[in-house]
C-alpha cells in the first residue's frame, strides 16, 4: 500500500509540474515487472482526477531506447519512466532527456532452497554488473 501511495503521489506530482491544467493524458512508461501495480495506480489516478494515464510497459532498456527515439522524432515522450534499474533513467538524464533520477522504491532479494542444503546468505552467488548490485538477504528453507 505504501508503494502504491508513493507511485500515486509520483504521478500526481508529475501532472502538477509538467502538464497544463487542461491535460489530455499522462504518459507513463514502465518496466514490465511493474505492469500490474502501475496499471492499478494509473486506473486509480484516472478515477480520482479524470485524467487518462496512457501506459506502455516493457524491458527497461528497450523502453529507454523508445523514449530516445520518440524524443528525437517529436521532441516529446514519456511524462514518467518507472524503470527496473537505475542505469537506463540515468542515461536519459545524462543525455538531457529527463530531470534528475529519483529512486521511488526498492526491494530485498529472497532465495527459496530445499531443506538440507548447506546454504547461507554468504554462500549464494550473485551477479556483479554495472546496473545490478544485489545480495540475497533472506533464505527460506522448504
Amino acid at each position: 500500500m505504501k508503494k502504491h501511495f508513493f507511485a500515486f503521489s509520483l504521478i500526481a506530482c508529475a501532472v502538477g509540474v509538467t502538464l497544463p491544467t487542461q491535460a489530455l493524458a499522462v504518459k507513463l512508461y514502465g518496466a514490465g515487472s511493474l505492469r500490474d501495480s502501475l496499471t492499478e495506480v494509473a486506473e486509480s489516478f484516472n478515477d480520482k482526477y479524470g485524467i487518462l494515464v496512457e501506459t506502455r510497459f516493457g524491458p527497461s532498456g528497450l523502453t529507454r531506447e523508445f523514449i530516445e527515439q520518440k524524443f528525437s522524432e517529436t521532441g516529446k515522450s514519456a511524462d514518467i519512466f518507472a524503470s527496473a534499474d537505475i542505469e537506463n533513467p540515468q542515461t536519459l538524464f545524462e543525455e538531457g532527456l529527463s530531470e534528475p533520477v529519483v529512486n521511488f522504491t526498492s526491494n530485498r532479494m529472497t532465495a527459496v532452497v530445499r531443506s538440507g542444503l548447506n546454504i547461507t546468505t554468504n554462500f549464494l552467488p550473485y551477479p556483479r554488473t554495472k546496473s545490478f548490485h544485489c545480495r540475497i538477504s533472506t533464505i527460506v528453507f522448504t
